[in-house]
């Protein structure tokens, strides 16, 4: 039998689910298109590409044959086969490669909780909600439960989880990992074949095996998950991964399993009783919206072109420098670009919230999403970014546009102290584009949202707003897009 896996497939359950057949040869793919769909940050790249050699170094006592397949296509690589086993992959991309190849047995990806079969036979009923299946992997899985009802009397502590930015936070570090020779061999290589490529090789401390997945992990589960749930919403300057885990580049590469980070994350709250709303909100990303996110992706059609709101203007050029008056824009960006990394409400309400609130093309900060990130995957990304963060799909996976003034960001930031503009200051060149932006959404998107219950306040509020305050929203906001670049 010969096994092909895919870069995000490197875990012991592909190779040992097979028990009744002689695995004669494990190849990983290798291919020049699974760099060049998106304009990938080095940093991604390094990641793909360390992770299939280390694999296959640590792999080879157990097969000796294992290898990279480095053609320059997918179906290059596999077309010459008799017949091969394939895990069948998640992202669309992907999938269509092998649309043509008529020598694959298709197998079930084992680290999903939900395969898409029964994505597709109807495993959450509409709406599609991410509650509604949280709560069944929760029973069906026996997490946080204690006869069949969750622990402490709810299924989220979400609203403990919110808590605004002071200057006493402080976070234990996280765990870093070092590049080895082969990494860096690798990560010079790429410097010379993607000169033109975002970012940069350099300081490059993700896991890429699981060993350091691993170490990653406890330390994470051991000395920070206490502080995570908190402030977990938190944004500061000059501290990207605060009590964060950092382990969903290791979780969608396969070196960690969604299940055996669930588990130990369980097992250190009835240990060590550490704070319940930051082991269930940790939790519940990983058995709740990692799932919910890839259902999501697999059941909504043409989910890509996905744009409610006719949004048609370029991402601003400063997306790819950082270079912009905004702070919370610039630190956010300048962060991406060094690390490849933000966490989730930085994604969310500074780069999802701007862009949608100037009209940006939904396609273009996915694209963006993709290509920028660590841990993307158009699986991850799509859903994501059109559904949770720009609210292109109408509603289908979130309950509201997730749209925010100056103030929050204020709030729940240091990027206001330092910034040209004043989240305080409601006209004039000094006022935060944030706050006009915000009002004028409202009132422009007012016929797409009338009938969403969760909007109603927010347009009162802007009813009764005096005709000039009005007027200074809406000419305000039209400029600033109009000036846009």
């Amino acid at each position: 039998m010969i096994l092909v896996l895919f870069p995000h497939q490197l875990n012991d359950a592909y190779t040992n689910i097979i028990k009744n057949n002689l695995l004669d040869q494990v190849y990983i793919l290798d291919t020049d298109e699974q760099y060049k769909r998106f304009n990938y940050h080095k940093k991604r790249i390094l990641l793909h590409k360390s992770c299939i050699y280390h694999f296959i170094e640590e792999k080879k006592s157990n097969y000796p044959n294992i290898k990279a397949l480095t053609k320059s296509t997918i179906h290059e690589a596999l077309c010459e086969f008799n017949r091969i086993s394939i895990y069948t992959p998640t992202d669309k991309a992907d999938k269509k490669a092998l649309e043509n190849l008529d020598n694959i047995d298709y197998l079930t990806d084992p680290l999903f909780l939900i395969t898409e079969e029964q994505w597709k036979a109807g495993v959450l009923s509409k709406p599609w909600k991410m509650d509604k299946l949280y709560r069944y992997l929760r029973q069906k899985k026996n997490i946080l439960m204690n006869n069949n009802k969750p622990i402490g009397g709810k299924y989220s502590y979400d609203s403990e989880n919110r808590r605004p930015y002071s200057k006493n936070i402080k976070f234990i570090d996280a765990y870093s990992c070092k590049m080895d020779d082969l990494s860096l061999r690798i990560a010079n290589k790429i410097e010379t074949d993607f000169p033109n490529n975002p970012g940069s090789t350099k300081d490059f401390d993700y896991p890429i095996n699981r060993f350091n997945a691993l170490k990653c992990l406890d330390h994470f589960i051991e000395n920070r998950l206490e502080t995570f749930g908190e402030h977990q919403d938190v944004m500061i300057i000059n501290n990207p991964k605060m009590s964060h885990s950092m382990l969903s580049s290791s979780i969608n590469m396969g070196l960690l399993s969604p299940e055996e980070v669930i588990h130990k994350a369980e097992k250190v709250y009835y240990e060590k009783n550490i704070r319940l709303s930051s082991v269930e909100g940790f939790i519940r990303q990983i058995l709740g919206w990692r799932e919910y996110i890839r259902g999501m992706y697999l059941l909504i059609d043409d989910y890509e072109n996905k744009n409610i709101f006719n949004h048609s203007k370029d991402l601003p050029a400063f997306f790819w420098t950082g270079k912009t008056k905004l702070n919370c824009l610039s630190e956010t960006i300048s962060e991406t670009i060094k690390n490849s990394y933000n966490h989730h409400i930085q994604r969310l309400m500074i780069l999802s919230n701007f862009a949608n609130l100037v009209n940006v093309e939904p396609l273009q900060l996915r694209n963006w999403f993709n290509e920028m990130y660590i841990d993307s995957f158009d699986w991850v990304v799509t859903p994501n970014v059109l559904g949770m963060g720009l609210y292109s799909d109408g509603g289908i996976m979130s309950t509201k546009p997730y749209i925010s003034s100056g103030s929050y960001i204020n709030k729940m930031s240091n990027y206001c102290d330092n910034c040209f503009y004043d989240p305080k200051i409601k006209i004039g060149p000094r006022a935060c584009p944030f706050n006009n932006l915000y009002w004028n959404f409202i009132n422009d998107k007012k016929e797409n949202l009338k009938n969403n219950p969760r909007m109603r306040m927010m347009n009162a509020t802007f009813n009764k707003f005096d005709d000039k305050i009005k007027r200074n929203h809406i000419d305000s906001s039209n400029e600033f897009i109009k000036n846009l670049k």
